[in-house]
């Protein structure tokens, strides 16, 4: 695809959920081990949703940089901190610190189960907003609500209609768009879908 041929990307990439911590070192969870009644890998495709860390980092930092040579305006990419991808997402703040014009909560309104003790229960996510333009302000020019009427935590309960134990409810990205981009038909939203091959399609 061409440079700029989007205005806005919307984006939930896999988490790396079922890269563990045993015994101090990474290991991939069993693909037998079940949880909540429900398989361990959601995909249909085969993706173990298990890369070593530093290849989870460089995957996310391509499709960044691709969604950020083809988006106009605004990149928005929501990712869940886990053991599977923590380090990763802290070292993507601070490649992409120049292109972060903001770090919105969605605030999921109740907590995932800690999955042992001492594990605090994941009650949000983060919503990067990316830009390749001037980021040293948090002002977005294109923004569809009043002074003081925006909070950057956004309290929308996850979707509970299918078998995905973390569904992405389509209010989210239908929030983002309504709250900040023009009317629909002065733009051409993107949703980018996840190909577990590691790239995008």
């Amino acid at each position: 695809m061409p440079d700029n041929s989007v205005d806005y990307s919307i984006t939930s990439p896999p988490y790396n959920f079922c890269l563990r911590v045993h015994s101090g070192c990474y290991t991939h969870r069993s693909s037998g081990e079940q949880r909540a009644g429900l398989k361990v890998n959601k995909y249909t495709n085969g993706l173990s949703d298990s890369l070593p860390m530093e290849d989870y980092f460089q995957w996310q930092c391509d499709c960044i940089d691709q969604m950020l040579r083809l988006t106009k305006d605004i990149v928005f990419y929501n990712i869940q901190i886990v053991t599977g991808n923590k380090s990763a997402v802290l070292r993507i703040l601070g490649k992409y610190a120049d292109n972060i014009k903001e770090v919105l909560i969605w605030d999921k309104c109740n907590g995932e189960p800690a999955i042992q003790g001492g594990v605090l229960n994941s009650e949000y996510e983060l919503i990067l907003a990316l830009s390749k333009h001037d980021c040293k302000g948090r002002q977005f020019y294109n923004a569809q609500f009043e002074r003081g009427t925006m909070s950057n935590v956004i309290r929308i309960n996850k979707n509970h209609e299918n078998q995905h134990r973390a569904a992405f409810p389509m209010l989210l990205p239908r929030t983002l768009i309504s709250k900040f981009t023009p009317p629909i038909g002065y733009l051409r939203p993107l949703y980018w879908e996840w190909n577990y091959s590691r790239s995008l399609y």
